[in-house]
Formats: C-alpha cells, sequence, structure tokens
C-alpha cells in the first residue's frame, strides 16, 4: 500500500515520483488528476474504433 494525494498542476505525469518529506518518512505518491483526465477524455474523443479508443456501449449517455 501506498500513500497518495491528488495534484492540481497541469502538465505533470500522472503519478510522480515518491517524496519521503514528511512526518512519518514514508514513500507518498503524487497523482496528478488533471492529467488522468485528460488522458480518459481524449481517449473518447476518438470517433472511430482502433487503438486507443474507449468503447461505451449503445445504451450509455453521451453526457
Amino acid at each position: 500500500m501506498y500513500a497518495i494525494r491528488g495534484g492540481k498542476l497541469c502538465g505533470k505525469p500522472l503519478v510522480d515520483r515518491p517524496t519521503v518529506h514528511n512526518a512519518y518518512r514514508t514513500k507518498f505518491f503524487t497523482v496528478c488528476v488533471d492529467s488522468g483526465k485528460e488522458a480518459v477524455f481524449s481517449r473518447l474523443r476518438i470517433g472511430t474504433p482502433g487503438p486507443g479508443d474507449i468503447y461505451m456501449p449503445e445504451w450509455f449517455d453521451a453526457e
């Protein structure tokens, strides 16, 4: 198990290197949620089936 927290900076990797600058000196990972959202949304925008696209069932609402 690892300690994580959400990051707010755009353009950073999804998961950054761990730091140990905390009170317990444990590995602490920063997860950049904006990068994760951008990765998912960019794959949702792919209109044709193929590599990198995300499949949604027909009953799924676009919103």
